[in-house]
């Protein structure tokens, strides 16, 4: 039997049941890298039904590419909204916090404030690579034909 406390929310009409298993989230385990994989096939499926429809169409290696960059901040985002949501959760007691709580306030934080954030970062980053004329770091032009060195060169700019 698990152990279960009643919080009472105020203006509520009903009492709310939380239990062991709501409190303690666990950000990995079985059920949620099922979610993660699942959020990231739709993410991913999303992209290719995108370039369907895009005109002119980029070809599969350029676009491959972009999807690539996307992934690598992607997962290291990811990988940094883990870490602080399990940090900031606590040891289990009285002023421990819920971690999954912690990582839906990242992941809106990431969403919102991290985008403008790293759209200036890539603003700025071509803007020195024009100024200083540093080859190959403007973003989404790899080269005719497309090459993986100025893909690799890109890319690192996110690390």
């Amino acid at each position: 039997m698990s152990n279960s406390t009643v919080l009472d929310s105020p203006g509520a009409d009903t009492l709310l049941p939380v239990t062991d298993e709501i409190l303690n989230c666990k950000l990995v385990g079985g059920f949620s890298i099922f979610v993660q994989l699942l959020v990231g096939t739709l993410g991913f499926s999303t992209l290719i039904i995108k370039r369907h429809f895009e005109r002119p169409r980029r070809p599969w290696l350029v676009w491959g590419f972009d999807v690539g960059k996307q992934m690598i901040s992607g997962t290291i985002m990811h990988m940094c909204n883990l870490l602080v949501s399990a940090l900031s959760g606590g040891e289990a007691g009285e002023d421990a916090t819920n971690p999954c709580s912690w990582y839906v306030l990242n992941l809106t934080l990431d969403c919102t404030l991290g985008v403008l954030f790293v759209a200036g970062y890539l603003k700025l980053f071509e803007t020195i690579a024009v100024r200083y004329k540093i080859t190959g770091l403007e973003s989404g032009h790899y080269g005719d034909p497309p090459r993986w060195q100025l893909f690799v060169r890109q890319a690192l700019v996110f690390c």
